[in-house]
């Protein structure tokens, strides 16, 4: 039942299904996803599988806003996760329960700690090119946050990655998940310089890129 087009998405699925898995979302809580790309939306469409109270996206691209609210979030804030404070104690009544970092930003690490309560969790899933400029901000320790840190191959049992894999395609299978909407260009290899031309240029335009090599 799966389509050749939507099994090349499970890398990316097991590696966000274990992100949602490590943050561990409770039936009620207010969970925030900073960063709306490829991982994001797939984030936010397990998000949606776990009974949140609101499930708050936050991104600067009105696009992957409108996806992501399709993907299930209650609530948009489309400003950065500096500036997200405010707006989000105005839509929620308070902070999150749960937050995922997934912009793969330096920048965002810290102001995405201030979008979390008290005792809350944040996840770090997708490498930061510069790891070393990222910095914790100051409420980490005092309102004794948890970090978790989250990467494809940390999988364990019962949930390993084929394990992962397995669920994600009985999610698309039964209707449960969707991927096609996200892919925003289909190109044969061809075309491909021209594309990564474009994207070293602004990726703002770009979801999933499937590149067709049966022609």
């Amino acid at each position: 039942a799966i389509t050749d087009e939507q099994a090349t998405w499970a890398s990316l699925a097991a590696t966000t299904q274990l992100g949602v898995r490590r943050g561990d979302p409770a039936l009620g809580e207010v969970a925030v996803v900073v960063g709306l790309g490829l991982l994001g939306q797939l984030v936010t469409r397990y998000l949606r599988l776990r009974g949140l109270r609101r499930l708050v996206a936050v991104d600067s691209s009105a696009g992957r806003l409108e996806l992501a609210v399709a993907g299930g979030a209650t609530d948009t804030l489309a400003v950065p996760a500096g500036e997200a404070v405010d707006a989000l104690r105005e839509a929620t009544g308070g902070l999150a329960d749960v937050a995922f970092d997934v912009t793969g930003s330096a920048a965002a690490l810290a102001p995405t700690t201030e979008l979390v309560r008290p005792g809350g969790r944040l996840v770090l899933l997708g490498d930061c090119p510069t790891p070393s400029r990222q910095t914790l901000g100051p409420r980490v320790l005092g309102d004794s946050l948890t970090i978790v840190g989250v990467h494809a191959s940390s999988g364990r049992e019962p949930w390993t990655y084929r394990e992962m894999t397995r669920l994600f395609f009985d999610f698309l299978a039964d209707g449960r998940m969707r991927v096609d909407d996200l892919v925003t260009h289909r190109i044969g290899p061809q075309d491909a310089p021209a594309l990564y031309a474009d994207l070293r240029r602004d990726r703002s335009a770009y979801l999933a890129v499937m590149i067709g090599w049966s022609a």
